[in-house]
């Protein structure tokens, strides 16, 4: 059973599962982090009868994404009060002891999408894991390199199979670049 928090300025959506078919989801407002992560916490805990995994969490941010930052898994200079340097990953790591995966809510949302996609289209499955599987080398992507990978090789096929020009296929090498927002403030 895997928990997922989507941590949004406005509004926390937490959700507990082993698939879409048994996912069971909350929404409250973002109030103050000890109240909000401690909502969330307590709807992991009771809700996954203590056989939660993994926890993954998508936040709005600025947040520290560099994983040997001392700060890391924190919400950092958010203009949103109250919630600057917010330990939020290792609050939610430490109370339920279990793994937490962190990223940014855009690129959680994109790594659900292009996961989905994968299991809804078998014949585009297919051919995404041997395209992946061949760029992927020896060593291996992180998971934002593999949304990045995802969407390249998708807009590449998609190019193919509308006769467009492969010049309007994505350039590979934007995949291995860090965006503005990843940047520790």
């Amino acid at each position: 059973m895997f928990g997922a928090i989507e941590a949004g300025g406005t509004k926390f959506v937490c959700g507990v599962g082993t698939g879409p078919a048994d996912l069971r989801t909350i929404q409250f407002p973002t109030m103050s982090p000890g109240a909000t992560i401690a909502s969330a916490i307590r709807f992991l805990q009771e809700e996954s009868g203590g056989e939660l995994k993994a926890v993954g969490i998508g936040s709005f941010g600025p947040i520290d994404l560099h994983r040997a930052s001392a700060t890391f898994g924190y919400i950092t200079s958010t203009p949103k009060a109250g919630w600057q340097n917010c330990n939020l990953a290792g609050a939610v790591r430490d109370a339920l002891a279990v793994p937490v995966g962190f990223d940014t809510d855009v690129d959680a949302a994109a790594l659900g999408d292009a996961i989905r996609d994968l299991a809804d289209n078998p014949d585009v499955r297919f051919t995404l894991a041997q395209k992946a599987q061949a760029r992927m080398g020896p060593n291996g992507l992180s998971s934002e390199a593999f949304v990045r990978r995802h969407v390249d090789i998708s807009l590449e096929i998609l190019t193919i199979e509308r006769g467009l020009e492969t010049s309007a296929a994505p350039d590979s090498r934007r995949s291995q670049q860090s965006p503005p927002h990843r940047a520790k403030c």
